[in-house]
């Protein structure tokens, strides 16, 4: 199964249809241990991301664009944004955060971060496509990214990040690695062993945008 499922009722319906089945998820997790699953290190690369805007730039007003609520890579992504905020016992509460669907449909959301965080120093994005509709709200507010405001995104997308401008900072999901993990599993099953579920790493890939 290629995910992303955008909420866990979806996995669920979607493993029930295949009960008995042996099955390995791609981007995401096995809840009833009866199936492998290969994931990204959702926490750990959002972590890093948004430690490197506070250690290493400094920021100290930041929002944060996240995914759809009940999905399991934004809810992971999530929970690291809280922890980095904590750590750094910066200002940071359910107002600093809006919560899109992974498109570049967030326009509303940008905005919105915007009218209450006018001088916000950074904004985190949960992923790729959505931190592009970003940098262009930023520009109808006159903020140029890279300089008055930082920008970061996550997957890494060949086709978009690094042709952003500027480029943008984001966190490398690899596809290669996690398809390769992913047929280990599946042959691994196939030979009658133990389901068991598997961690790629998400590295963090510093660019211009911030």
């Amino acid at each position: 199964s290629l995910c992303i499922f955008l909420e866990k009722n979806d996995k669920k319906t979607f493993l029930r249809r295949f009960a008995g089945i042996p099955y390995v998820l791609v981007e995401d997790r096995s809840e009833d241990g009866e199936g492998s699953s290969v994931i990204t290190d959702n926490y750990g690369g959002m972590y890093r991301v948004a430690e490197h805007l506070v250690r290493d730039h400094g920021c100290r007003s930041l929002t944060y664009l996240a995914g759809p609520k009940g999905n399991t890579d934004a809810d992971e992504r999530l929970s690291a944004v809280w922890d980095v905020m904590k750590k750094y016992m910066l200002p940071f509460t359910e107002e600093n955060i809006r919560y899109g669907d992974y498109s570049t449909s967030v326009e509303t959301q940008a905005e919105e971060l915007f009218a209450h965080f006018p001088t916000m120093d950074g904004m985190l994005c949960a992923n790729d496509m959505m931190a592009s509709t970003v940098s262009k709200v930023c520009e109808r507010h006159g903020r140029t990214v890279g300089k008055d405001i930082a920008v970061t995104g996550f997957d890494d997308d060949s086709q978009l990040a690094p042709y952003m401008e500027p480029p943008l900072t984001t966190v490398r999901q690899n596809a290669y690695s996690m398809g390769m993990m992913a047929l280990h599993k599946a042959v691994a099953l196939c030979r009658g062993e133990k389901p068991e579920p598997a961690l790629d790493e998400a590295r963090l890939v510093v660019r211009a945008s911030c």
